[in-house]
């Protein structure tokens, strides 16, 4: 009976990811959209807030053991019927939207800090020169200061950038030799053009130098989130693009 119960459980969490997680490109798609939609879909802020809350959503249940994975499953949901397909303005929208990513944030962080790999901070250290002894008391406590909150940002791109790394080391494996140049030549181009990018996000939206690095860091680390979902998707010679964006 209880193997009956969890295997329920797990259909049931199965179709709520898989109805969540698709709700970015779906809330988009479709003849006749709803009016919450059409104001998501027409405004590039309210849709880059869509694709931001996406993300977290799906690291946050990463870092969740199954009944506060259900416990955020629930609260999204509540969150999309009860707050954010209620609103009728773009001003309604971002406070709700706001609202909704500090507080996953918040989850978020209270759960990853604990699970911090070996790995991460030994290659968190040699970047920052930090030892890691200081590396775990400022990453023990996100919200304590600016500098905490800067480390605890890096930490978050450092982890997506060694996660994006063993992703295109397998995928040099996998594709024939002839055309691995053009990979890792597609590959610096990128990187080249997310640092471009993201370093001058940084400038035109930090308030004074102390935040710079947390918006950096955090551009870098969404970015390179998103590539490594394009890293996947090269099956062959043929799927390589000249310049992946």
């Amino acid at each position: 009976m209880a193997t009956l119960t969890k295997l329920i459980l797990l259909v049931l969490l199965t179709f709520s990811l898989s109805a969540i997680g698709h709700a970015a490109p779906l809330i988009c798609k479709g003849q006749h959209l709803a009016p919450v939609a059409t104001m998501i879909c027409s405004d590039a802020k309210l849709s880059d807030y869509e694709e931001r809350l996406n993300i977290l959503f799906h690291k946050t249940l990463s870092v969740s053991i199954p009944h506060e994975q259900r416990q955020v499953l629930d609260e999204q949901r509540l969150w999309q019927s009860g707050v954010r397909d209620k609103c009728d303005s773009w001003l309604c929208l971002h406070g709700a939207y706001q609202t909704r990513i500090n507080a996953l944030s918040q989850t978020y962080r209270d759960r990853w800090i604990p699970k911090i790999s070996g790995d991460v901070l030994n290659e968190l250290s040699h970047r920052s020169a930090t030892p890691v002894e200081e590396l775990k008391a400022l990453l023990s406590n996100c919200s304590h200061s600016q500098m905490n909150i800067n480390y605890c940002s890096f930490r978050t791109f450092v982890e997506a950038d060694l996660a994006m790394r063993s992703v295109l080391a397998r995928k040099l494996e996998a594709l024939p030799f002839a055309c691995q140049g053009e990979l890792k030549t597609s590959q610096a181009q990128w990187e080249k053009d997310r640092d471009l990018k993201c370093n001058k996000k940084a400038d035109d939206e930090a308030e004074s130098g102390i935040v710079r690095p947390m918006i950096l860091n955090t551009c870098q680390a969404e970015t390179t989130e998103q590539h490594i979902a394009q890293l996947k998707s090269i099956k062959s010679c043929d799927n390589i693009p000249n310049s992946m964006q």
